[in-house]
């Protein structure tokens, strides 16, 4: 075997566990005794994940009627639902596994689905294995991601490099399977993360419209209309949209109840310039940029749209070399041309000047997108472009003098785990442990619900506590956590205040006696 063929085969999988050990197992402990993110948002995917599995199991006849906000129903539409990623949950907690230590898995799992999913495309788009490694890595275990880890749901977009490539077949060579892999490529997405399917859905469709825009092959779309291929193209259309419709239906139905986003809501969201200059502050080579690019917000950590050097080089770049050979008359292949615009309007439009203007104001009257609290998650579908961009540029070097470019990529991505939010496993698992001991001591048979009231913590922490040790024992309970809080459950969830706790009682005419109160109250 040649040494360009051992290279080949070799140096993806040393890069995967590369990025294995420096991304993931640093984070998780050598031990795993950590969990990634704070006491919020990470521990309430763990919980959603659980709500999976045990529906899945047979455990919980209700999946959208989660256990929390009692009696408030179809709880789970208040959020995402981690119906997509459950297979590589569950097979943990079959196998004996704890909550915890799933989850655990569960990240390693995707995170090892987005190296793997992106090298496959990039390899199949390039040719060459050693650019695909380079941008797979980035794409999985770049320092864009720790700004994601408090929100877990984030990281989960190993469909985003599968829906581009079949794009970028069907484009090339108009195909009824590619279609296929496409359209469901994006409802797997959406049952993943919805803001991850909603971005990818209309992405996606921005580029195929540019494409065919600068190509001027609008002939090409008639291949899924000729009369021998439309019933296949009805077919999975209306095959997509069905299967959607179980998982948008509740969403809906919600939407009326909690009503939509108003513009000023998300404003703060959208990015300034210097708001991709901003990096996590666990990084070691960007550290110094953390002061400086930090936005001026209330929810500043938000803002987390640093991704390297070298994929902010292509975004800042690209639009300058494609008006360059456009204005020396160089031709670009069409393909990248259609990419680098795509890229290019996409940033446009999440960018907002310091007396507030922005183009995203047009971008919020679309289906879905005004549902989108955090529009800055954007770039967890902008950054896959990005480096199929520095994939074409990268091409253009040989490859005994692109390998040197990995030390770069290492050199950008440098952190130290000690600053990224992450808490002890075995601190988690005590603090259910203590909370559960209590409830045990009680007759739960005669309560409908469990409430809990702790005025020595954030709200917050609490909630999910109760949450957590609830669920484990198949019982209701009154607190809860989401994006959303029924108004009249508001000053008991966020207030802590036993008096909101017995005024949503009597207004859901439920009574006090069917309600177990644990207190744990500031003596």
């Amino acid at each position: 075997m040649k040494l360009n063929q051992i290279v080949n085969k070799t140096f993806p999988f040393i890069a995967f566990i590369i990025g294995i050990w420096y991304f993931c197992i640093r984070l998780l402990g050598y031990h795993f005794e950590y969990i990634p993110g704070d006491l919020g948002d990470s521990r309430f995917i763990n919980y959603l994940l659980e709500n999976v599995h045990y529906w899945l199991t047979g455990k919980d006849p209700s999946f959208w009627d989660a256990g929390f906000m009692y009696p408030f129903k179809n709880t789970i539409a208040l959020s995402d639902n981690m119906l997509g990623t459950i297979p590589f949950y569950s097979i943990w907690r079959i196998f004996g596994f704890s909550p915890e230590s799933s989850y655990q898995l569960w990240w390693v799992c995707i995170c090892t689905l987005n190296y793997w999913c992106s090298y496959y495309v990039f390899r199949k788009w390039f040719g060459r294995s050693e650019i695909a490694l380079i941008l797979a890595w980035i794409f999985a275990f770049s320092i864009f991601n720790l700004g994601q880890l408090n929100y877990m749901q984030m990281i989960i977009r190993f469909m985003v490099p599968v829906v581009f490539y079949a794009v970028f077949q069907m484009l090339n060579t108009p195909s009824i399977k590619y279609f296929l892999i496409f359209c469901l490529g994006i409802v797997y997405q959406l049952y993943c993360v919805l803001y991850t399917g909603i971005y990818l859905f209309y992405f996606s469709v921005l580029f195929i419209l540019v494409y065919y825009l600068i190509s001027k092959k609008w002939k090409d779309l008639l291949f899924y209309f000729r009369k021998e291929r439309v019933a296949y193209t009805l077919i999975i259309f209306l095959f997509s949209a069905l299967t959607l419709l179980w998982l948008f239906i509740p969403y809906i139905k919600m939407s009326k109840i909690v009503g939509t986003l108003q513009y000023i809501e998300v404003e703060p969201n959208i990015p300034y310039i210097k708001s991709y200059l901003f990096p996590h502050e666990s990084s070691k080579t960007w550290s110094f940029l953390f002061k400086i690019a930090k936005p001026e917000v209330p929810i500043w950590w938000l803002h987390y749209l640093f991704i390297g050097i070298i994929p902010f080089l292509t975004m800042v770049v690209s639009p300058l070399y494609f008006m360059y050979n456009w204005y020396k008359k160089i031709k670009t292949p069409i393909l990248l041309k259609a990419i680098i615009i795509t890229s290019a309007i996409i940033i446009l439009f999440h960018i907002r000047t310091k007396s507030g203007h922005s183009l995203y104001a047009i971008l919020f009257a679309m289906p879905g997108i005004s549902n989108i609290r955090v529009l800055t998650r954007f770039m967890n579908v902008e950054i896959f472009l990005l480096l199929i961009i520095t994939g074409y540029f990268l091409a253009k070097i040989k490859s005994k003098y692109i390998l040197l470019f990995i030390l770069l990529v290492f050199t950008d991505n440098l952190f130290s785990p000690e600053h990224v939010p992450r808490k002890q496993k075995a601190a988690l698992v005590k603090r259910k442990e203590i909370l559960l001991t209590e409830l045990v001591k009680c007759d739960l048979k005669k309560y409908k619900a469990v409430a809990y009231l702790d005025t020595t913590q954030e709200c917050f922490i609490p909630n999910i506590d109760i949450m957590l040790v609830a669920q484990s024992i198949g019982i209701n309970t009154v607190n809860g956590y989401s994006s959303y809080c029924p108004s009249g459950l508001i000053d008991f969830t966020k207030k802590n205040s036993e008096e909101g706790l017995y005024k949503w009682l009597t207004d859901q005419k439920i009574s006090r006696d069917d309600i177990l109160l644990i207190k744990n109250e500031i003596k």
